[in-house]
């Protein structure tokens, strides 16, 4: 697929003619009787504050994953088709299309494979992450000094924007997910640093690191489990 650079403002809800033209996509993939419920639910999605966006998707989940493999799959090819079609994508439908993948893909048992033994072999990808997160949080610049020097990772730089678009982060969450088990918590604490940059952590923040940690495969740090203070 294409580069789609991730865009950090708030998402903007689709509204009128684009609207229209996305619920007839939503119809002509997945049938009525799917397309009804999906749509009403992008519709609350769409009405409730910032914070209540991922508890509503919370409980919408176990009602997707009733659906056949095969619409699940096409449901998750169709979000990330409309969240494409401007060729950009919010921090929020990064969210959105992350979790989306990640429970309502194809079930895999059991961990992981094991790629990568160390951090060493992975610090491209760990560079790309809490790039993404200094710039999704507006965190000072040496958030990202303090991150790498954390995990003992030198020669790295802060990425700007432009180099964050979407298949980067993906291509870089997917190698991620391949490291050590016993590798993982220092990673998580360190892009969680980053996050604590500014002594708070905002809704947007708080999304990304679950996004991030489903991606992952790893559990949310306890800290996360609290709402967020509203920006």
């Amino acid at each position: 697929g294409h580069a789609v650079g991730i865009d950090h403002e708030l998402l903007v809800a689709a509204e009128g003619e684009t609207r229209d033209r996305q619920a007839v996509m939503i119809r002509d993939a997945l049938g009525v009787a799917v397309s009804g419920p999906a749509l009403a639910l992008a519709d609350v999605l769409r009405s409730v504050g910032p914070g209540s966006r991922l508890p509503v998707l919370d409980l919408a989940i176990p009602a997707l994953r009733e659906l056949p493999q095969a619409n699940r799959d096409r449901l998750v090819r169709l979000v990330k088709v409309l969240i494409e079609a401007d060729r950009r994508m919010s921090l929020s439908e990064f969210v959105l299309i992350t979790l989306c993948r990640r429970h309502l893909g194809r079930d895999t048992k059991g961990a992981p494979p094991v790629k990568h033994r160390s951090l060493r072999t992975v610090s491209n990808e760990v560079a790309s992450v809490v790039s993404m997160l200094v710039h999704a949080g507006r965190s000072r610049p040496e958030a990202f000094e303090r991150a790498m020097a954390l995990l003992e990772l030198n020669g790295q730089l802060l990425r700007p924007p432009a180099k964050l678009d979407f298949s980067a982060i993906e291509a870089a969450l997917y190698e991620l997910k391949l490291l050590a088990p016993l590798a993982k918590p220092a990673m998580i604490k360190a892009f969680l640093a980053v996050v604590m940059d500014d002594n708070g952590v905002t809704i947007a923040e708080a999304e990304l690191m679950r996004a991030i940690c489903a991606a992952l495969d790893t559990p949310l740090p306890p800290i996360l489990e609290a709402p967020p203070e509203a920006p």
